[in-house]
């Protein structure tokens, strides 16, 4: 651990000199094994990060840019008024269907059904399972995450410690870790693969909905490393705004109730 004891020293490491400086911690749970590093929130500073950046930058960077989703805001926003008139009771409830919703509108062009929608319902999915897999020392694989560079000549045991904990076979004793990310990735595929396959239905049958993802593959010669990159910045937009939300309505239940009353 570094502690800077200067604000000055400080500013000039992380902003002035950010690009040396500055990064993220690699999760191996969240990142690596269940495959959030290629998303803007877990993905360390370069180029990719940076053209991520751009590209939600260009779709609301500016109220200018924004505005042409007023629409779906307001649409959004009458029916969320219907469905607390109808059940305020369920108000948290209505808050997270009524976020998604809309950034799923934005990202995809999707419109949401009232209830069981598969989008929906998958992303609550992958982004709980995101939220279990980057809670801190739950994974022994993120506490030992690195080689050992202690050198045990006189133990036999020196190849465990030479060798990642993340590369441990899934049968061994202790790596059930292994078993989860498996499954965990599997949901975090289908949440990037799904909705992106029902823009590109969407637009080869020329009813596709303006939506970030239809602008970028719209009438556009997309090789595999841009789809690649259309996908990701998609589930970093689609995802961010879901984790937001529901993190909200979370910890501020307690004022939800009063605003009910």
């Amino acid at each position: 651990m570094v502690i800077l004891n200067s604000a000055q020293v400080a500013r000039e490491m992380l902003e002035t000199k950010g690009l040396i400086y500055s990064d993220r911690p690699v999760l191996q749970i969240a990142g690596n094994l269940v495959g959030w590093r290629n998303s803007l929130g877990l993905m360390p500073y370069g180029d990719r990060f940076r053209l991520y950046r751009r590209l939600l930058h260009d779709l609301m960077g500016s109220k200018a840019s924004v505005q042409k989703f007023s629409d779906v805001e307001q649409i959004e926003m009458h029916r969320f008024a219907r469905r607390v008139l109808a059940n305020p009771a369920d108000l948290a409830q209505h808050i997270r269907h009524t976020a998604g919703a809309i950034i799923t509108r934005i990202t995809y062009g999707y419109e949401v059904k009232e209830n069981d929608d598969v989008f929906v319902e998958l992303a609550n999915k992958s982004v709980a399972q995101f939220s279990v897999a980057t809670t801190p020392g739950a994974f022994v694989v993120d506490v030992f995450p690195q080689r050992q560079l202690v050198s045990l000549t006189t133990l036999r045991t020196d190849i465990i410690f030479y060798q990642p904990v993340r590369h441990v076979p899934a049968w061994f004793p202790g790596a059930s870790f292994k078993r989860k990310a498996k499954e965990w990735a599997a949901t975090l595929a289908e949440m990037v693969e799904q909705p992106f396959t029902f823009v590109k239905k969407e637009l080869a049958a020329g009813t596709a909905q303006n939506s970030f993802v239809s602008s970028l593959l719209a009438g556009k010669d997309v090789d595999h490393e841009k789809e690649f990159d259309i996908k990701w910045s998609a589930l970093s937009l689609y995802a961010g705004g879901a984790d937001t939300v529901g993190a909200f309505v979370i910890e501020n239940r307690s004022d939800l109730h009063l605003f009910q009353l």
